[in-house]
């Protein structure tokens, strides 16, 4: 701990306490899809991708499509994206670096950003974005 981690705290906890509200909004999300059987689930995401399009912004769409993921997950895969998988997939797609630790579970943190950024990258290779 360097001396002005002393005074102020190191910078990558106030970073995560900023995300908090973030994971638990996807976490609040996940029984309701929990709850809906695959095609809603398909049909979901596909109202996400139409929102976006029509100009809501990747961020407004995070948690939902987050959410989303992490249920796709859990029935192709059978694997729950854990909290500090979702904030390692927050991070990536806010454009920044983070390190993880072995055992955190890296592959299934960049899930998050690929998911939501698929439509933006498409609309772009069709000279579509801003």
């Amino acid at each position: 701990m360097s001396f002005l981690d002393r005074f102020f705290g190191p910078s990558y906890e106030k970073e995560l306490q900023a995300l908090q509200p973030i994971v638990d909004t996807i976490n609040n999300l996940e029984s309701q899809y929990e709850s809906i059987d695959d095609a809603d689930l398909v049909t979901t995401v596909q109202a996400l991708k139409s929102k976006h399009t029509q100009g809501a912004t990747l961020d407004s769409i995070l948690p939902e499509m987050a959410a989303l993921t992490r249920e796709a997950s859990k029935r192709t895969l059978g694997l729950r994206h854990y909290d500090v998988q979702l904030l390692g997939g927050i991070l990536l797609h806010q454009g920044k670096i983070t390190e993880m630790r072995t055992g955190e579970g890296k592959n299934p943190g960049r899930d998050h950003p690929s998911g939501s950024e698929r439509p933006y990258r498409r609309r772009c290779a069709r000279g579509d974005c801003q």
